[in-house]
């Protein structure tokens, strides 16, 4: 029986680790849609004869092609998206990319993932710029390290412009796939104080820097988000563990747990 399992774990763990790559990650592979428009292989995207807002980019980081999505006008607001569906068990360390992008300050243009376990979404990260960039910038979403099941994750890349605002926006990708962002020791925020744990309404965070905060909950559910420079509000979530990531603007992260009891 043990020879059977780890035969087994030796049949799962390839097939795991293929699963988390990015179709197509480096956009050399298209083809013609119904519509006699262009989509990159093993992505949807928006295309139509009328709506042409996925593009070859050749100008791109390395190969022939990179992926360019565009806000196009839909009648009501501007908007463009590819996405691609990937099979994957547990949350990676992070996303790796490279991009360059151009917003007029109305628009967004941003990468997210989405991680399901079967129909229901369990956590979603993005990259979401506030500037532009015209050459080849290198980007990394990092993942909290949290323990959770998932049977697949949508990765989208956008472009968008809210109704009745004029605006513009497109971004390039190129070299898409998961991987290890950066060291532990790189991770690291120093001099962090949470207090106190257990909380009851109120999480008190001291903190050296400006940070992003989110809190997940103990099946890795995000259920709270925001910039916090002191305190942060915890009175609607039930009791139970939760883990507090910290993420300074700098894109550093630390990870801490804390009890929540009334």
């Amino acid at each position: 029986m043990a020879h059977l399992k780890l035969f087994v774990i030796c049949i799962l763990l390839p097939s795991l680790m293929m699963a988390q790559t990015v179709p197509n990650s480096g956009f050399e592979e298209w083809e013609a849609t119904p519509q006699s428009t262009l989509e990159p292989v093993g992505w949807d995207s928006d295309n139509t004869q009328l709506t042409t807002s996925t593009s070859q980019d050749t100008e791109a980081y390395s190969g022939n092609y990179a992926m360019r999505v565009q806000a196009v006008d839909m009648g009501l607001g501007s908007y463009g998206e590819a996405q691609t569906l990937i099979e994957m068990g547990g949350l990676p360390d992070g996303l790796l990319f490279m991009a360059k992008w151009w917003r007029t300050y109305s628009a967004a243009v941003g990468v997210q993932a989405e991680f399901y376990n079967e129909n229901e979404m369990v956590h979603t990260d993005y990259w979401l710029p506030e500037d532009t960039a015209s050459t080849w910038t290198q980007i990394s979403i990092a993942f909290p390290p949290i323990d959770i099941a998932t049977t697949h994750c949508i990765l989208r890349v956008y472009a968008a412009v809210g109704d009745l605002v004029p605006g513009d926006g497109w971004l390039s990708v190129d070299d898409m796939d998961f991987g290890v962002v950066t060291s532990l020791e790189e991770l690291s925020i120093d001099g962090i104080k949470l207090f106190p744990n257990p909380a009851t309404d109120h999480l008190r965070v001291e903190i050296n820097s400006p940070h992003r905060y989110e809190i997940f909950d103990d099946l890795g559910r995000r259920v709270l988000d925001g910039r916090t420079s002191s305190t942060i509000e915890v009175s609607e979530l039930r009791e139970g563990r939760y883990s507090l990531l910290l993420l300074t603007d700098e894109g550093i992260r630390s990870t801490q747990s804390f009890l929540i009891q009334r």
